[in-house]
């Protein structure tokens, strides 16, 4: 049965003979791929162990940059494998964040449209307890916004209302 089942690693590596396309970017020695979530779109970048070092192929990286500049808003979330939250743990990921901010920034993403975030350990995507799923765990994910999301002032509770 285990036969059957491809690794995470091996199900990665078959999209790279699809033709790339603006919702599914081939991965590459890293892992970059990407999913539409409603208007959005996260391009995930996979990196080596305790890498902060973000390598693409000239096509991919281009690809990236010019879906990136068309967004209103980046939002970049630098990730790690680790099952607990140290200063190493959290320089790595805040390394992840800041390696694909450098690449967006340099292919002229303004830098106000883009935010970093990181989170040194936990916000698993795969089983952390295998090689392949700390490799999937081990990312940076770059959202792209469509549209700017607006602040919205929330509505006074009822109770504060009816005082009034």
């Amino acid at each position: 049965m285990a036969a059957a089942r491809a690794s995470a690693a091996e199900r990665l590596a078959a999209e790279d003979a699809v033709p790339m396309r603006p919702a599914a970017l081939r991965p590459v020695r890293g892992g970059l791929s990407a999913t539409a979530a409603g208007g959005n779109v996260v391009y995930t970048y996979r990196f080596a162990l305790g890498s902060t070092r973000l390598e693409l192929a000239p096509a991919a990286a281009a690809q990236l940059v010019a879906a990136a500049r068309q967004a209103q808003l980046v939002v970049l979330r630098g990730r790690t494998d680790s099952a607990r939250d140290d200063v190493a743990n959290a320089r790595a990921a805040q390394g992840r964040a800041e390696a694909a901010q450098l690449l967006l920034i340099k292919g002229g993403v303004p830098m106000d449209r883009i935010r970093l975030t990181y989170q040194g350990a936990g916000d698993f995507v795969a089983p952390n307890s295998t090689p392949d799923g700390r490799w999937l765990n081990r990312r940076v994910e770059i959202e792209l916004y469509p549209v700017r999301p607006q602040a919205v002032e929330p509505p006074e509770p009822p109770a504060l209302v009816a005082a009034q």
